[in-house]
């Protein structure tokens, strides 16, 4: 079967407005201008622009500037992404973990050995006297 490209629309009473019979007239090609006339009338100086004095403490549990807050935080949480584990850190990390562990070990038998050698020598110094056992 042979493809056919899109049909038009079917031409709608009223110009697509729902209600209308037939579409509204067009609006006149020159309407007269209306003209107003400001004869006698004084206009009062609008007052200059003055910053106001406001207190922000009294605006912070007010309901825009809550909602602007609220506003703020949920774009910045949706715009944070975790950073990424990198395998070669987390291998590094690792090895490191490993090899202070092994260290701390050695250590411990190392201190824990030479306090009891420390314990037989000073049985066997001569201001503790000599002991055979």
């Amino acid at each position: 079967p042979a493809v056919t490209g899109p049909t038009a629309p079917p031409e709608l009473p009223g110009g697509g407005q729902v209600g209308l019979a037939a579409p509204p007239p067009p609006p006149p090609t020159n309407p007269t201008p209306i003209v107003v006339t400001t004869a006698g009338v004084t206009v009062a100086p609008l007052p200059s622009p003055t910053a106001a004095e406001v207190d922000i403490r009294d605006l912070r549990d007010h309901p825009v500037v809550r909602f602007e807050r609220a506003a703020d935080d949920a774009a910045a949480r949706a715009t944070w992404h975790a950073p990424r584990a990198n395998p070669r850190l987390i291998a590094l990390r690792l090895w490191i973990s490993v090899a202070i562990d092994g260290l701390l070990a050695d250590l411990h038998t190392t201190w824990t050995a030479g306090q009891v050698r420390s314990h037989e020598t000073a049985r066997n110094t001569p201001l503790a006297g000599s002991r055979r056992d």
